[in-house]
């Protein structure tokens, strides 16, 4: 009998922590807060990998800006690096972050928010690139806190944050990225 109690005490127990596992996350999780539609295509991208990754110290991104006109740019680079302008914004890649010639895409532009999609997807670099960002059309309400470069997931929901300087007399902010994803300019 006693051995039949404990049987059914073992399934019972086993029978909650099998049900509790089958939650859906997203009903679990808090939602992340959008502040317009989706970008890109980084959703699945673990962006926690990197060390060139730095935790927020003031989370949201600068979404009083007078949109960028839409822009695509596309151009190639290899192992000997080169520099992107995107618009206002401009991504440096350093010699030998590259070890092969890539076709890279950058795309701006229609948003009340400062965004920059890079593609290709999961391109990881040897070295970090430098994303400088442009806030020059943005307001920045009176907030006198140094901006930062978020990444950002298709839903402009902030997943992390890079390591960034904010140069206040050019509207600059500057960013060491590790690959290539969705940034945005952010407190």
């Amino acid at each position: 009998m006693k051995a039949v109690r404990m049987l059914l005490t073992a399934l019972s127990l086993g029978a909650g922590v099998a049900i509790a596992g089958c939650a859906d996350p997203a009903t679990t999780a808090p939602a992340a807060r959008a502040v317009e539609a989706p970008i890109g295509n980084t959703a699945t991208q673990d962006h926690n990998a990197s060390p060139a990754r730095t935790e927020a110290r003031n989370a949201g991104l600068v979404s009083k800006c007078r949109p960028l006109a839409p822009l695509t740019v596309h151009r190639v680079i290899g192992p000997a690096g080169g520099t992107l302008a995107i618009g206002p914004h401009a991504l440096t890649i350093p010699p030998g972050a590259l070890s092969r010639h890539v076709n890279i895409r950058a795309k701006i532009g229609g948003r009340s928010v400062n965004v920059v999609e890079l593609k290709p997807d999961w391109l990881v670099f040897e070295a970090p690139a430098v994303l400088t960002m442009s806030y020059a059309n943005c307001d920045r309400e009176g907030r006198t806190s140094a901006l930062t470069i978020a990444v950002v997931n298709d839903t402009l929901g902030i997943v992390d944050y890079v390591s960034s300087s904010d140069d206040a007399a050019t509207q600059t902010v500057r960013g060491n990225i590790p690959d290539f994803s969705n940034y945005a300019v952010a407190w």
